[in-house]
């Protein structure tokens, strides 16, 4: 099996997924991740919840690692992820925009920053408006 590359931090905050990548991910990486952040999902996380991913340290992955994410993101969806928050460099939001089309709608959509506090306000108002219309 190929060796780790790249790094992740994950923890749960209020509702929200918190992760942060660093360094270029190969599959690997991506796998651990994914097996971490599900875990979390299932132990910590409310039956609605809020993804904020900061890609500021992020380098690259290779295209398998793209398509891995897609089954990621299907997981997500269908275990309660109802808003997407993305903070980036200017770069990577304009390809995550151009990628919108191959996934799934999730309920509160997705937003894209490269100011960390802005997204971070945009998902906590995401899951706290949810909340108010689901049990409205």
């Amino acid at each position: 099996m190929d060796k780790q590359h790249g790094s992740s931090s994950l923890r749960v905050c209020e509702g929200i997924l918190v992760q942060v990548a660093q360094g270029a991910w190969n599959l690997p990486m991506a796998e651990e991740y994914a097996a971490e952040a599900k875990q979390l999902i299932i132990e910590e996380l409310p039956p609605q919840w809020v993804l904020l991913v900061d890609l500021r340290q992020w380098d690259y992955c290779p295209p398998e690692v793209w398509e891995y994410f897609n089954g990621v993101y299907e997981w997500y969806a269908d275990h309660g992820m109802i808003a997407e928050g993305i903070v980036s460099t200017r770069k990577m939001i304009n390809h995550f925009v151009t990628q919108l089309d191959k996934y799934r709608p999730i309920p509160c959509g997705q937003f894209f920053s490269e100011d960390y506090e802005e997204v971070r306000q945009w998902c906590r108002d995401q899951l706290n408006s949810y909340k108010r219309s689901s049990n409205g």
